[in-house]
């Protein structure tokens, strides 16, 4: 059986393992502190590029358990705008996996 996470630990999940470890953001001087649940991952705010988001989609994907649809640019802005969007993005994809899982 999976793990079912709360919507806390998927915001603490993407700030600290995709973005300050994975991403790496912490060795280039940002703290966890600096991340605010609204914080824009994209065009100022943590100012992450297209790769970047891809690479935290990707991650996100394999540690949450879900398959995204082949993203394309508005998909990855829209998803990926900040830690709550792409929170809120994770919780719709493990509770239509839920959802499939008691239907089977």
């Amino acid at each position: 059986m999976s793990k079912t996470w709360t919507r806390a630990e998927i915001i603490q999940c993407i700030k600290q393992d995709l973005l300050l470890d994975r991403l790496q953001l912490g060795s280039s001087g940002v703290a966890l502190s600096d991340i605010a649940d609204d914080t824009p991952l994209l065009d100022g705010g943590l100012g992450l590029d297209s790769v970047d988001v891809l690479d935290l989609l990707v991650s996100a994907e394999r540690t949450f358990g879900f398959k995204a649809p082949d993203p394309d640019r508005v998909f990855l802005e829209q998803t990926c705008r900040s830690v709550s969007t792409l929170t809120d993005f994770v919780l719709s994809k493990l509770d239509s996996a839920a959802v499939q899982a008691h239907a089977g």
